[in-house]
């Protein structure tokens, strides 16, 4: 179905999560309730992306509302596939916010500059 993808990947996703996981590579933003699944979207469409070589981990920003929902991420990628996360950038929306007032600059102009300066 998926070619590259770890056979059990997508297996636990309804088919909207699945939409969500397999579009192309663009940015994408994820609204849903609370217990809706976001999180296991999110580091799904990661995996998925770096699985299909769509991207590198050092190429990511998966930015979320909590620095507890962003280390959530990291633990669940480092479940799912055998790369170092330490490459990619899940933070909070606070934290991306802070490099916006460092840099003088837009929200998405901060988290470029701090991934491409490593502070992301």
């Amino acid at each position: 179905m998926h070619a590259q993808v770890s056979p059990r990947l997508l297996d636990n996703l309804n088919p909207e999560q699945l939409n969500a996981v397999i579009l192309p590579r663009q940015s994408a933003l994820v609204l849903a309730g609370a217990g809706s699944g976001k999180t296991r979207v999110l580091t799904t469409r990661i995996a998925y992306l770096i699985q299909t070589g769509q991207v590198s981990p050092a190429g990511l920003l998966a930015v979320t509302f909590t620095n507890k929902a962003a280390r959530e991420m990291l633990t669940r990628l480092s479940s799912m596939m055998p790369i170092n996360t330490r490459g990619i950038g899940a933070r909070s929306l606070e934290q991306v916010q802070d490099l916006a007032k460092r840099y003088n600059t837009s929200l998405y102009a901060a988290a470029a500059s701090g991934i491409a300066q490593g502070d992301i």
